[in-house]
């Protein structure tokens, strides 16, 4: 009985090791799962913060509305650039190009690729003592929704459906060097880019006139 006893107090100090050494093991491989989990948590919410920025930047919403020969999220056609503060919302322009009161200026939302980007097309206005206004808004590589429903995720044929009027151009060349099909609905104002069968780019323009007929052209004719 005395060895018994002795052989379980001389085994206490091999058992608490044991526990502790398991113990340890399940806090550890938790603490690893945690880490995992946070990691993956800060990356979705970095992700879903800068696709937040890009919209708060074009949008009073989380939702970047464009409505045909009229406007595209806070921006609008006809307004003058001062009073649309494009400057102030969204920094110096990445690019631009400039000739006879005319004149492209070109915003890369992020540094991601397919590049975010946003166009404005302005010209001197003598209905408001030749101070520029905006012509035309493109939008590319950012999710919307149009007032007939038609978001960056619809198919051609639904693109089609809802703008049955609307003139294709293939073998369009953008600014970027990028080959496109335009799909152009010149009587309500608004022009859609195609590239391998997706909806990648938005643009609102005057009804009535053409998104290509512009002083300084942004597309051009390659094939």
């Amino acid at each position: 009985m005395k060895n018994s006893i002795n052989i379980i107090r001389k085994s206490y100090p091999l058992l608490i090791i044991s526990f502790a050494m398991i113990f340890i093991g399940a806090c550890t491989g938790n603490t690893n799962q945690n880490s995992q989990n946070i990691s993956q948590t800060d990356s979705t919410r970095n992700k879903t913060q800068a696709i937040d920025s890009v919209k708060l930047k074009l949008s009073d919403s989380d939702t970047i509305f464009v409505i045909a020969g009229k406007s595209l999220g806070r921006f609008e056609l006809k307004q003058e650039v001062e009073q649309a503060q494009l400057f102030n919302v969204l920094g110096k322009a990445d690019s631009a190009d400039a000739a006879m009161c005319k004149s492209w200026s070109m915003w890369y939302l992020d540094k991601q690729s397919p590049k975010k980007e946003l166009d404005v097309y302005a010209v001197c206005d003598a209905n408001v003592d030749m101070r520029k206004t905006i012509q035309i808004l493109r939008l590319s590589n950012v999710d919307f929704i149009t007032e007939k429903g038609i978001s960056s995720t619809s198919t051609l044929s639904q693109l089609k459906t809802a703008y049955p009027n609307a003139e294709s151009i293939e073998g369009i060349e953008t600014s970027s060097s990028i080959k496109v099909t335009l799909i152009d609905d010149i009587a309500s104002g608004i022009a859609f880019e195609i590239s391998n069968d997706k909806i990648t780019s938005v643009a609102i323009h005057t009804p009535g006139e053409k998104i290509t007929d512009t002083y300084l052209p942004f597309y051009k004719q390659v094939n």
